[in-house]
């Protein structure tokens, strides 16, 4: 599975213990820092004569911190997941800094398109 292998990468990279990764939202109580991975779109791809084979999935990485410059040090880090080769391209689409007052945590969420043979 994709989540999966993104996951892992964001484990590697990141260099967090690999219980600081979560699928789409951490367990509640959860101590700074930590990462979220969840998928938030994910067409397949066709042609004219129907299904490709391919996949294209945007990943939403978030990065939580109770300060700033360790979220961003974080996020720089997942920047080399566009070099990963567990798909066939990835990019990053979209990346924007806030502050969660839900967790009371700074974040940076990191956009990434994934393009994969299924």
């Amino acid at each position: 599975m994709i989540e999966v292998d993104i996951r892992n990468e964001v484990v590697t990279l990141s260099e967090l213990a690999n219980s600081k990764v979560y699928f789409v939202t951490p367990p509640e109580s959860t101590i700074l820092p930590y990462i979220t991975v969840k998928r938030i779109s994910g067409p397949r791809g066709s042609t004219h004569d129907g299904p490709d084979g391919t996949e294209i999935s945007r990943f939403q990485v978030v990065v939580y911190s109770d300060n700033y410059p360790e979220s961003k040090t974080l996020a720089v880090k997942l920047y080399a997941l566009q070099s990963s080769t567990i798909a066939k391209k990835i990019t990053i689409d979209n990346e924007f800094d806030g502050y969660d007052d839900t967790v009371n945590a700074f974040n940076v969420l990191i956009d990434f398109m994934i393009y994969k043979e299924a």
